[in-house]
């Protein structure tokens, strides 16, 4: 399992590099985010909707009428992280390569930032 290993190697150097704070990687269209000392609180958890994480976590199960699955949970704050840290990188890439949001992305990028505002907003 590379993604697992990957992981794990990312972790143990990152932790060297900054103990006590967190470290973002990015491999091969993958991005490793290393939390240290940092405790979660499982109370501050949200359901992902399906219409968010179309074509973004395309893999994954979300909230929805139609399955009886539980849905993918994700901890407010670690998902606004993320969310900042993607769209800091398309404005990074506008920048580099001289292009303009296609609509696609700009719909994705979108549906982040409504996610992310109700869930600052959330009273967890």
């Amino acid at each position: 399992m590379p993604l697992l290993s990957d992981s794990w190697n990312l972790s143990h150097q990152d932790n060297t590099v900054a103990p006590h704070g967190f470290v973002v990687n990015r491999i091969s269209g993958l991005a490793y985010v290393a939390f240290f000392d940092a405790q979660i609180v499982v109370d501050n958890l949200v359901a992902l909707d399906c219409d968010v994480i179309d074509g973004l976590f395309s893999t994954l199960r979300c909230r929805s009428g139609e399955t009886e699955e539980e849905p993918i949970m994700v901890h407010t704050g670690m998902f606004r992280f993320f969310f900042e840290s993607v769209e800091e990188e398309e404005e990074e890439e506008e920048e580099d390569e001289g292009m303009s949001n296609s609509q696609e992305k700009k719909t994705k990028i979108d549906g982040f930032a409504r996610v992310a505002n109700e869930l600052s907003r959330a009273k967890l």
